[in-house]
């Protein structure tokens, strides 16, 4: 694209202003395109689909979020009774932790005292 076309093109971008035969090209396709209505619907639905996606992801982002959190909070109430003296088993039970899960924090206690 030479200078004066290139300025062209962006007038043309900025302005909508149609001057040379490149943008007066490109204003006639941009005009079928807006009317093809078999095309405005796929770009409808490409639309909707983009934003149902996010959505998802979204959610699936914030219970991923909200699981994490949930799974960090009992692994620190678990460590917390634990370090009180609590049985294994109870910590287990209560904290809803599988068994080997408490003993192995309980085998880290240990260790780090």
């Amino acid at each position: 694209m030479k200078g004066e076309e290139a300025k062209n093109f962006f007038k043309y971008l900025k302005e909508h202003s149609a001057q040379s035969e490149l943008t007066k090209s490109i204003e006639e396709k941009v005009n079928f395109a807006k009317k093809n209505m078999t095309w405005r619907k796929q770009y409808m639905t490409w639309e909707q689909t983009i934003e149902d996606e996010k959505e998802d992801a979204y959610e699936e982002g914030l219970e991923d979020g909200r699981a994490e959190g949930a799974s960090q909070k009992a692994m620190e109430a678990a460590e917390n009774l634990l370090r009180e003296g609590i049985p294994m088993e109870t910590v287990s039970r209560c904290i809803d932790l599988p068994l080997e899960k408490v003993q192995e924090m309980a085998e880290q206690l240990r260790m780090h005292n």
